[in-house]
């Protein structure tokens, strides 16, 4: 992963789209999480990192939104991740604090982030096809 992110840092030397530059940042950040969660956790030997990892799939999963939304041009699809940007902070807020706790692992929120990105991952294929 950390030498995905430092190729794709050529992004912004050579003005790519920009998509491609917030796919770069996005791919920094899920690095650096990885990183502060494997390597820094057992040097300070805390028990678990479940707290971080649902901290950041909240910024991880709308940060998909996002980027679909620089991509996808069908406007059902567009408003869809709308919606979605909107409701999920609310869904991941009543979820993490209100029925798993921050520091239990939170299957609700993983599922539905990933369940949503496979559903619009789709919809780009279709409009790839279809040339809508």
């Amino acid at each position: 992963m950390g030498i995905g992110f430092l190729v794709s840092l050529v992004s912004f030397r050579r003005r790519f789209p920009e998509h491609l530059r917030f796919f770069s940042i996005l791919l920094g950040v899920t690095f650096a999480v990885e990183f502060f969660c494997v390597f820094l956790f057992k040097m300070v030997g805390m028990k678990s990192n479940h707290s971080v990892y649902n901290i950041f799939m909240l910024f991880e999963f709308c940060a998909y939104g996002i980027y679909y939304l620089y991509i996808l041009t069908i406007p059902w699809a567009r408003a869809l991740i709308k919606v979605f940007l909107v409701a999920f902070p609310i869904f991941w807020f009543y979820s993490v604090f209100y029925v798993f706790g921050l520091n239990n692992w939170n299957s609700h929120i993983i599922a539905t982030g990933s369940l949503f990105t496979v559903a619009i991952s789709a919809v780009y294929y279709y409009q790839l096809f279809t040339d809508v």
